[in-house]
């Protein structure tokens, strides 16, 4: 069998490649996550106002 250097080459970029795509889906996963955290948290910090509003006027 005749050693194909292009073909290690080539299967090497492969894997390069499935890694990187992994690591950008993980990049976007992780930013979609933390946004969806701080908007929840925006959300749960408003809704306190509101109640101490609600609590404040009905004293």
């Amino acid at each position: 069998m005749v050693d194909k250097p292009w073909s290690r080459d080539r299967s090497r970029l492969i894997r390069t490649n499935k890694r990187l795509k992994h690591l950008e889906i993980n990049k976007t996963f992780s930013k979609s996550l933390s946004t969806l955290i701080h908007s929840q948290l925006e959300i749960e910090s408003e809704e306190r106002i509101i109640f101490t509003w609600i609590i404040k006027k009905a004293k």
